[in-house]
């Protein structure tokens, strides 16, 4: 420390430990220069606490001299020095003021706040005559600042907090200081525009696991930032939404199919109430495409209904992602931007989220505005109130819920009522990333864990902290958790540390009864940790227990698909899209974390699951899988008749064994794929599915048929399968329908059959007919009415009948090989 404690410093030089030895030459240059220059070289050296001399020398100093380098936001020293040196300037009203910065990095993308950015950096010198300019400006800029920043007058006015008081100080709020930056930073990257490209504000989520520290990390910023938003801290809770949303309680309402061995049973909730996937008779596939180039049809284009594995949305699509790589669905078809519907039925973010319109109305009575009306009208009430005071305002949605069908314009109504606000939004799930800048929010950190685990009682000895220390791996610095945890340490670490593995009821339940959690969660903060797990289908559930079941080693999809494929006796690649379907639906609730070409669970959320499992003994049965699965590295061969769980091993068989040699005829992996994939579109479409006698439009069934040649063919290709002829056809079976001569059929002999010689003849002599009558058609005309008409209807109807059992064959020969019944029960 330089100086005999002079009255005020001019700089608070603040670095990161590891850049010691190249600041040392700017620092000595402005000690001699005759500059009072504070560092803390206590701090600087390890990861301590915010001594009281770094308090006091920072209070005492007028400015702070970062030297900022890529590890300087990683210190949590460094990050405590540069937040009070910018809420210092921020009280006056220019943050830059307080906080010079030199930048020994080629970019300035790791420096926030953002702020800091488009402010004037200043190299890393290197020479002397760099060295002197940068001091002189030193110099220039502290000779402008009159006082340290420790006698800056506070705000004359607390900004208020809506609707209700500001919360008591969160004493649980540990570390999170490089996050806190990158949501201001984030809320405000329109105010360096030359560094981010943005010239407007954008909402910023902050998004992570149940119980992970959101709605904390939001209020601290609201509290700590609180200067910049002069207008008000507006804060809207939407945890009670889950009241106005009817969800399957748990231990009811999923249990499986006693006969759910199949990946596909026509009994599944998802499928509906007859089991079918078929499209809508009267299915809009758009105007008629021109045959024979191989496009697809135009506006209208519908896709299947969901697999069983999709969780319905309100609009009544699955949810994105849902399906496995190649999977149709995957696709926006034209007419349907961004995969919503665009029938104008979006709605007031109101009526879609009634706890909104209640925290909504809140703020308008706390503010005196009239409250009457739907939620469009109380957000006018606020746009004009806003736009007289003219005052930068904070705009909280807290919880918002994952909800598939929120589009961009739902969201848009969700967000603060004037260009002058801004949006933060906490959520667990991962579906907005288009709609709002995210910022991660993971597990705290193994110091940070430490110090929360341990701050009301200091482990004794160190048999204590060995086992403090492993209570923090098991819950993997989870906040909730170990805030929990830290209230019940009066027998000590170790006991505590038995108790939270003990079986019986969760120790967090029972913590959390004699607890007043800051941020509302119920008292059962195990079923919550893991609520939107049930509502993510069968699918994800099975995932959800593979993962658990294995915890805490990752998760790898061949493992995954091999136990549900022991676990139900189903083809592995009916599993892989059952695993698929899963791990796309918990990623999206981040309860599934990725890990290298693998996922994860985390110990709180296993922890939890396995206690509010809905159906145990199903979880036990993929236990039991994953355990064989793992013991062998070789699923089961396609085709084999698995005893379940139950099977016993041969006798003597105590290492896992290689499967027997495969007839080469049997199909790969790839090619029943490609079947399932033909299969599922194939067995949807109008020709499987009857048409209904006088319903229905006749084009549109013409063009769901033309389109399986596009489909057909794209699905080839992405399976690398050719769509050569067979090898031998036979002249007998030469029409429609014909078959391969001798062997076993192959997905693309099949896929030549249905093509050329079963749509090709049908479509050729039906299209030009009907085109024929349509171009007589008055300009005025209905076209379904004119169709009607035509002398031919009838017959092509007749016509579409008979093409239902070449088509159920070709469906049947495609079963064969992808294993699945999926189109054959429902077409029977």
């Amino acid at each position: 420390m330089e100086g005999r404690e002079p009255r005020v410093w001019d700089v608070f030089l603040s670095y990161s430990r590891g850049d010691a030895e190249r600041v040392r030459p700017l620092r000595a240059r402005l000690v001699a220069a005759g500059l009072r220059v504070f560092v803390d070289e206590a701090t600087v050296a390890g990861f301590t606490g915010i001594s009281e001399a770094i308090r006091d020398g920072l209070a005492r100093s007028k400015a702070l001299l970062a030297v900022y380098s890529a590890a300087y936001p990683e210190r949590r020293a460094c990050q405590w020095e540069l937040t009070a040196a910018h809420l210092a300037g921020l009280r006056e009203g220019d943050p830059r003021r307080r906080v010079m910065v030199v930048n020994p990095e080629p970019s300035a993308h790791h420096i926030h706040p953002v702020e800091l950015r488009d402010a004037k950096h200043w190299p890393l010198p290197t020479s002397d005559a760099a060295l002197d300019a940068l001091v002189a400006d030193v110099r220039a800029h502290v000779a402008a600042i009159g006082t340290p920043m420790g006698q800056l007058p506070m705000a004359t006015t607390v900004p208020r907090w809506l609707p209700g008081p500001p919360p008591p100080p969160a004493v649980a709020f540990t570390g999170r200081l490089p996050q806190l930056w990158q949501v201001h930073s984030a809320l405000h990257s329109h105010a360096a525009p030359l560094t981010t490209g943005q010239t407007s504000a954008g909402p910023v989520q902050i998004r992570g696991m149940a119980g992970i520290g959101k709605t904390l990390l939001a209020r601290e910023y609201a509290t700590r930032f609180a200067a910049a938003y002069p207008g008000g801290i507006h804060w809207l809770a939407l945890r009670e939404a889950d009241a106005d949303v009817e969800r399957t309680p748990y231990g009811r309402g999923l249990a499986y199919d006693a006969g759910r061995g199949s990946a596909y049973d026509a009994g599944d909730p998802a499928y509906g109430a007859d089991g079918g996937l078929a499209y809508d008779a009267d299915e809009t596939y758009g105007a008629a495409a021109e045959y024979g180039t191989g496009s697809t049809p135009v506006a209208g284009h519908r896709r299947p209904g969901p697999t069983p594995c999709e969780p319905e949305s309100a609009a009544g699509r699955p949810a994105a992602g849902a399906h496995g790589p190649g999977h149709p669905g995957q696709d926006n078809h034209p007419g349907q931007a961004g995969g919503y519907r665009q029938d104008g039925r979006t709605g007031a973010a109101g009526s879609r989220f009634p706890a909104y319109e209640r925290a909504l109305r809140a703020v308008v009575r706390a503010l005196g505005l009239p409250d009457d009306g739907p939620a469009e009208t109380l957000t006018a009430h606020l746009h004009t109130h806003f736009a007289r005071s003219g005052l930068p305002f904070l705009w909280v949605v807290d919880g918002l819920p994952d909800h598939d069908g929120l589009t961009a314009r739902r969201f848009a109504a969700l967000t603060a009522p004037h260009p002058l606000g801004r949006t933060l939004v906490t959520t667990r799930s991962r579906r907005y990333d288009s709609l709002a800048a995210p910022v991660e929010l993971g597990p705290l950190t193994d110091e940070e864990s430490y110090a929360l685990l341990t701050r009301a009682e200091p482990p004794r000895g160190e048999h204590e902290c060995a086992a403090a220390r492993r209570l923090c791996t098991a819950v993997d610095g989870h906040p909730l958790a170990l805030d929990l945890l830290g209230s019940a340490t009066a027998d000590g670490y170790h006991v505590l540390h038995d108790r939270f593995h003990a079986p019986g009821s969760p120790l967090l339940d029972s913590l959390a009864r004699g607890s007043v959690l800051p941020t509302g969660h119920p008292v059962e903060v195990t079923s919550e940790l893991v609520r939107d797990a049930v509502p993510a289908g069968p699918c994800a559930l099975d995932v959800l227990r593979l993962a658990a079941a294995i915890s805490p080693l990752p998760l790898v999809r061949d493992e995954a698909t091999r136990a549900l494929a022991l676990a139900d006796g189903m083809p592995p690649v009916a599993a892989a899209r059952r695993v698929d379907a899963g791990v796309a639906a918990l990623r999206a609730r981040n309860l599934l974390v990725p890990a290298a070409r693998s996922w994860c669970v985390h110990p709180v959320i296993a922890h939890a699951w396995l206690r509010h499992d809905p159906e145990p003994a199903r979880a036990e049965r993929l236990r039991h899988a994953v355990i064989r699965a793992l013991r062998s590295p070789y699923g089961p061969p396609h085709g084999s008749s698995l005893g379940g769980i139950g099977a016993r091993p041969r006798p003597g068989t105590r290492e896992p064994q290689m499967p027997a040699p495969q007839p080469e005829s049997v199909p790969s992996e790839l090619e029943r794929m490609a079947a399932f994939d033909i299969q599922v579109e194939l067995a949807t479409r109008i020709g499987v599915q009857e048409l209904a006698p006088q319903g229905g439009s006749l084009r549109e069934a013409l063009a769901s048929l033309h389109a399986m040649f596009e489909f057909t063919r794209s699905t080839l290709r992405q399976y690398s399968i050719s769509l050569a002829p067979p090898a031998a056809p036979d002249a007998a079976a030469s029409g429609a329908g014909g078959a391969a001569a001798g062997g076993d059929r192959t997905v693309h002999a099949i896929a030549y059959d249905l093509l050329n010689r079963i749509l090709r003849p049908f479509l050729t002599e039906w299209h030009p007919r009907l085109a024929a009558h349509e171009a007589a058609r008055p300009v005025d005309g209905n076209p379904i009415q004119h169709e009607q008409a035509w002398a031919q209807a009838a017959a092509l109807r007749t016509a579409l009948a008979e093409l239902r059992t070449p088509l159920l064959r070709i469906t049947g020969e495609l079963s064969a090989i992808s294993g699945a019944d999926f189109g054959l029960a429902p077409a029977g």
